[in-house]
């Protein structure tokens, strides 16, 4: 198991390289530099320039990458042009638990979910209960989130009432009226991955509870609730880790779209600003703090297949 933690923490190396150079080059591409946003509309090509030469912006390719990394090297992610000159990490560190609590809520909630339906479907197949799960989750993956964002904006806090449809309130201010502010953006990040996480468990779960020790346990009188959660669910989740991984590897990225919905200032609208604006620092330590989640969600993956599968230690 060390053996294997010790090779991805060396492939995440390159592939943090690959990641922040890529991006760095793309930005590069961008004809509205940060001076040309900086310099406004009325800037003369000369005044852009001079901008440019300021900010640096004028050095090749290579040798403003170098520098970031350098930089970074030390805990410095440089500052965010476009917004003041305020440092990078400042900017996020205000920005991140908006984030934060969109993503961690969405994974919570989506495997719950998720894993409960799955196993209420596979413990019934072909029922109701399975035909109902099978056809949700259908639906569920099918819909864009952005669009179940808006549904449940009108639904529940227009026509009912009952939950704010915009903004966002600290936990240090109350958990209630936190747990209130992002309930509903974490419903419509969670519904893709809980439907897909039931839709997978459903199918492995079915095939696992046809094996011959599993009737075996049947036919020994086994209860159906302690047959499944003791003995079938842990080699029937093994398939689903990989899916689930995935899923939720992809949170970060839809949580852009979710915000926006919701009227939340987390790093989506912060990134985006730095994105349109070409603001190379602001974007860079976005995409690191993603590329952090992405690995870590990537390496609790790999220690599932361990603890799953004992044939993966070695």
């Amino acid at each position: 198991m060390l053996k294997l933690l010790g090779k991805r923490l060396l492939t995440a190396i390159p592939l943090f390289f690959g990641v922040t150079f890529i991006v760095f080059w793309l930005i590069s591409l961008n004809p509205a530099t940060a001076a040309t946003s900086l310099a406004g509309d009325q800037a003369t090509p000369d005044q852009i320039a001079a901008l440019n030469v300021q900010l640096g912006l004028d050095r090749p390719l290579w040798d403003r990458y170098w520098g970031w990394l350098s930089n970074i090297s030390h805990g410095d992610f440089g500052n965010a042009i476009t917004l003041g000159f305020q440092p990078v990490t400042d900017v996020l560190l205000s920005r991140v638990a908006v984030t934060i609590s969109l993503v961690v809520g969405a994974i919570v909630l989506s495997v719950v979910v998720g894993m409960a339906l799955g196993i209420a479907a596979a413990m019934r197949p072909t029922s109701l209960v399975d035909r109902a799960v099978l056809g949700v989750s259908v639906l569920g993956i099918s819909l864009p989130q952005f669009w179940i964002g808006l549904l449940l904006v009108v639904w529940l806090s227009v026509q009912l009432g009952w939950l704010p449809a915009v903004g966002y309130t600290p936990i240090t201010e109350g958990v209630l009226p936190w747990a209130s502010h992002i309930l509903l953006p974490v419903i419509a990040l969670s519904i893709q991955p809980a439907c897909e996480i039931a839709r997978q468990l459903r199918g492995s779960l079915v095939d696992v509870l046809s094996s011959d020790y599993i009737l075996a346990a049947r036919a020994r009188g086994t209860p159906t609730l302690p047959l499944v959660c003791k003995h079938a669910l842990k080699n029937a989740a093994a398939p689903v880790a990989t899916i689930t991984g995935f899923r939720l590897a992809q949170l970060p990225g839809t949580a852009v779209v979710v915000e926006g919905v919701f009227a939340l200032n987390g790093l989506g609208s912060v990134v985006t600003r730095a994105a349109l604006t070409s603001d190379t620092a602001v974007v860079l330590g976005v995409v690191v703090l993603t590329l952090v989640f992405v690995l870590i969600v990537n390496l609790l993956v790999d220690l599932s297949y361990g603890y799953l599968n004992p044939r993966v230690r070695t």
